[in-house]
């Protein structure tokens, strides 16, 4: 009866020694498992983000194109207004001449008239 007990008690170490390495074996197992979710989690963060700043930085190149056409605008609307004041500026240097020819000073009381 000594031995059959002896048998049996190596029989159950035996099992909660496979009991044992199963669940550390399990742990690692579960561990590796989390770990890769946990990275898959990350790379697909840092596409998210990449996304993100490739979305931000359309929206700036936007920004400043759209301020380039506001200074191409104000940049042909300045011409205009220089064109309108040169062309005033022959006006007045064209009657200035004209007042010369007939001997009309500029400073003249007739010339202010």
């Amino acid at each position: 009866s000594t031995s059959s007990s002896s048998t049996s008690s190596s029989t159950k170490s035996s099992k909660s020694f496979h009991f044992i390495v199963f669940s550390v074996i399990s742990e690692m197992v579960k561990e590796n498992i989390l770990e890769n979710y946990s990275n898959q989690i990350k790379y697909a963060q840092s596409i998210v983000d990449k996304e993100i700043n490739i979305i931000q930085l359309k929206q700036e190149k936007q920004k400043l194109e759209n301020k380039i056409k506001q200074i191409e605008e104000n940049i042909a609307n300045n011409k205009k207004d220089i064109q309108i004041i040169d062309d005033k500026l022959k006006i007045i240097e064209f009657y200035l001449n004209e007042l010369l020819e007939k001997g009309i000073e500029p400073n003249s009381i007739e010339y202010i008239k």
